[in-house]
């Protein structure tokens, strides 16, 4: 799974980071949001329901009509009006007993139901909304007690609301908040792909694993090479000093941000920057050090956007200077004993051609006597031991 996560994408990595924010976030809201509308919801149609039980509880026409001979024939037109105007599932109206005096469903009436659920009415004359299954199906019902002139409780008023009904009502409330989540969705995922094509553009379309390889390799270079390298923004500052640049600066700080002025004030790098001009093979005199220094600008589309100085130790290259001077002299020095050497071989060669081998043999016993007497010389006199080894 790592290894996926590292060889992905820049776009990949930030279309994933921002979409999972984002999720995150909405995930968050409309979680809230569906929690407290449902509170809200519920809450509302909850006095909604039980004030409406109320209402028609208190109603004396109601009261009257419970005493009557048939109830369900007065009752059941008066509640039907109040159902539709509370935009109710159902007002049920039953006495103390159970009996269904109204009902929706015209076959319920004068049926009988549990009074489990209304006990509470019934027994003790209380307000209060519960859900219950026990009259048309599950349903948030406010119910009432209906009190007669001795304050007997001679029937209950059941105003109910059903609850798919009510998750209905808050789906519709979600449902503008998840297509304005969806839209936050996308728009997201278009503004983190502009971002990440954005970054690939300044990043020269490098990835971020491509772009610490770079930065590994030019450390490593950067470190390998003894030529002093600092380089500088537009601005002057030092964005770039590598270790040679340090020695032969004889620095320990680091000068990063710092202006180019403060480690080699006798430059005029400005100058540079504004005309796009390099320095090349430049003398200056730093403390007790001869630097010679280049500088050449950096420029993309005819913009300057810095500088980069490289410079040696004057020392150094003149060392450098009389080494070759020195192996120059010594191999001349070699071309000539070569030659001489080749000279006399050709006198022997001819001197024995010529029939005369004594003065051959002569010639070969001084050659010998003047290398014995050289070698004398260097091995007893000097003392060198680079000047006896060339020997």
């Amino acid at each position: 799974m790592e290894g996926k996560l590292k060889k992905a994408s820049l776009q990949t990595k930030i279309l994933g980071i921002v979409v999972c924010l984002i999720l995150t976030i909405i995930i968050a809201l409309v979680g809230q949001f569906l929690y407290l509308n449902t509170q809200r919801v519920y809450e509302s149609t909850a006095a909604i329901s039980l004030q409406t039980a109320k209402t028609v509880s208190y109603m004396p026409s109601v009261k009257e009509v419970m005493g009557s001979v048939y109830p369900p024939l007065k009752l059941q037109p008066l509640t039907e009006t109040i159902r539709n105007q509370a935009d109710a599932k159902f007002v049920i109206i039953t006495d103390r007993e159970g009996k269904i005096l109204t009902h929706p469903d015209r076959k319920k009436i004068d049926k009988f139901i549990p009074i489990d659920d209304s006990y509470k009415a019934v027994v003790f004359g209380g307000y209060y909304t519960i859900k219950s299954k026990e009259l048309v199906g599950p349903a948030l019902v406010g119910k009432a007690p209906i009190f007669n002139e001795i304050g007997q409780v001679i029937g209950v008023v059941n105003v109910g609301y059903l609850l798919e009904d009510i998750y209905l009502d808050i789906l519709k409330e979600v449902k503008p908040v998840v297509l304005f989540a969806i839209v936050i969705v996308i728009m997201g995922v278009i503004v983190s792909i502009l971002l990440a094509r954005s970054i690939r553009n300044d990043t020269m379309g490098l990835e971020p694993r491509q772009i610490a390889s770079l930065y590994r390799d030019r450390n490593a270079t950067l470190s390998s090479i003894n030529e002093g390298i600092v380089s500088v923004d537009y601005q002057g500052y030092i964005t770039l000093m590598n270790t040679a640049a340090k020695r032969i600066l004889d620095i320990q700080d680091n000068l990063i941000n710092e202006p180019l002025k403060s480690v080699i004030p006798n430059i005029d790098v400005e100058k540079v920057l504004k005309n796009n001009k390099g320095i090349v093979n430049k003398e200056l005199f730093l403390e007790d050090k001869v630097i010679i220094l280049n500088i050449s600008p950096i420029v993309e589309e005819k913009k300057v956007f810095g500088a980069v100085a490289t410079f040696r130790d004057k020392t150094e290259i003149q060392e450098m200077v009389n080494t070759l001077s020195e192996v120059r002299e010594y191999s001349e020095d070699l071309r000539a004993q070569a030659h001489e050497f080749t000279n006399k071989l050709y006198a022997i060669s001819s001197l024995l051609q010529l029939g005369y081998q004594a003065d051959a043999i002569k010639m070969i016993q001084l050659e010998i006597e003047d290398n014995e007497n050289s070698s004398r010389i260097v091995f007893h006199q000097i003392e060198d031991p680079k000047v006896q080894a060339s020997c």
